[in-house]
This record gives structure tokens, C-alpha cells and sequence, in this order.
């Protein structure tokens, strides 16, 4: 098995982390989309209804979030065990997050929204630098058990000299997915044509479709995210 662990150029990140994604479907399927799916289906489907009430709505769009930062963890343990050289594992990727130190994820998490929250209130730029800043924030959290501040800090320091260049990587794996998105969106809506969409059935079918091609599609950029800060510990750590 191949160990991804080295300095890696643009293209090879990209070119990696498909073929991460495409060698490891089924574990990395079951560690994410599987979980996640159902709520965000169901979160989808509901925001359609005109019948259902506010909070209802709100209820399933905030399980359908805390549902996807819970599988997070387990899936950069996975990826990270794949740069190495091992194969992935549904059950060690949770209980290596669940077993111990998941609290300082939470608690990191919430110190990253918030960094970026008001980064992104102030103004637009300061929003960047945090983006530029804190990219390696949940990595370091989950595979290195630094929590709060020092998880942020470490992340910054990561980082530090390749800011615009890793931005970069993850904006082009962005675009390269969104195109990809689009393009399976565009196969799905020649199918579910406007008069189709008028039933229930087809509306419901049609939630589901989307859904399951964005949320196929999420990995893709995960296992980006983990190359690089790979990447950045063999440049900067001989790791």
C-alpha cells in the first residue's frame, strides 16, 4: 500500500486524494456517508414541505449538522491511516475518536467556529487569514489530542510560509468537485423534469439524488485537507 506521507506538489495532492477516495470507497462510505445521509435527506425534504413548522425544520437541519461534525474525526483517523500505509477501519476510526479525547474536539471546534465567525463579521479579510490560519485545526485536534488554543496555534504555525499555496490546493479541489457536482446534478435534472417534481414521490426521489451527490462528493476535499497537513509536517518536521 502506498504511504502518501511526503512532499507532495498541487497536482499530486489532487491526484492523490481521488484515488484515496476511489481505492478506499466502501470504508470510507460507510465511515461517512452512512451515517450522514439519512439526516441530511430527511433535513432536505423537510425544508421543502410547506406544512412543516419552523422549528421542525431547524430541528432537522441542526441534527443533520451535528450528525456530520460527529463522522469528522472518524473519517481524517481513516484518511490518516491510509497516508500511512494502512488500510481503514470502521470501528478503530470511531473508537479512536469516541474511546478518548472527542471532548477536545467538541471544544476545539467551537473555538474554530467562533474564530471564524468573527473573523468573517468584522470583516472579509480578517475571515481569510483565520481560513489561512486554522486550515489544520481539526487535524491537529483529532490526530495529534491538542485541544482549545493550542490546536489553533499549532495549526498557524503548520501552515506558516504555504498560506496561499494550501488555500489554493483546496480551492482548486473545490472548483474540480463542484464541476464534478454539477455535472451529476445536471443528469439529475434532465430526468426529474418540472412536471415530474409536482409529486411527492418525485420531489422526494429528487431530495435524495442531490443530497447523496454532495454528500459523495464531501470526502473529496477531507482527504485533501489531510495530504497537506501530511505534506506540511514532512517539510517542516522531517516527519
Amino acid at each position: 500500500m502506498k504511504n502518501y506521507v511526503c512532499e507532495q506538489s498541487l497536482g499530486s495532492i489532487i491526484g492523490s486524494s481521488f484515488k484515496i477516495y476511489i481505492k478506499n470507497f466502501r470504508s470510507l462510505f460507510l465511515i461517512y456517508f452512512l451515517p450522514v445521509f439519512p439526516f441530511a435527506v430527511f433535513a432536505q425534504h423537510v425544508q421543502l414541505e410547506e406544512n412543516v413548522t419552523a422549528w421542525v425544520k431547524i430541528a432537522a437541519s441542526v441534527s443533520s449538522f451535528f450528525v456530520m461534525i460527529f463522522t469528522m474525526p472518524p473519517i481524517t483517523v481513516a484518511v490518516s491511516n491510509i497516508c500511512l500505509g494502512n488500510k481503514a477501519s470502521l470501528l478503530h476510526s470511531y473508537r479512536y475518536v469516541f474511546g478518548k479525547g472527542f471532548g477536545g474536539f467538541l471544544l476545539t471546534y467551537l473555538l474554530l467556529s467562533m474564530a471564524m465567525a468573527i473573523g468573517f463579521i468584522l470583516l472579509f479579510i480578517p475571515g481569510i487569514f483565520c481560513i489561512f490560519w486554522f486550515m489544520f485545526t481539526l487535524q491537529v485536534a483529532v490526530l495529534e489530542r491538542i485541544s482549545g488554543r493550542n490546536a489553533l496555534k499549532r495549526s498557524k504555525e503548520l501552515g506558516k510560509g504555504f498560506y496561499l499555496r494550501n488555500l489554493g490546493v483546496l480551492f482548486i479541489m473545490g472548483i474540480i468537485a463542484g464541476v464534478l457536482g454539477g455535472l451529476f446534478w445536471g443528469v439529475i435534472g434532465a430526468f426529474f423534469t418540472p412536471d415530474k417534481l409536482e409529486s411527492g414521490l418525485y420531489k422526494l426521489l429528487f431530495t435524495t439524488a442531490i443530497t447523496a451527490v454532495s454528500h459523495l462528493l464531501t470526502p473529496i476535499t477531507l482527504i485533501g485537507t489531510v495530504l497537506l497537513y501530511y505534506d506540511m509536517r514532512v517539510r517542516k518536521e522531517a516527519y
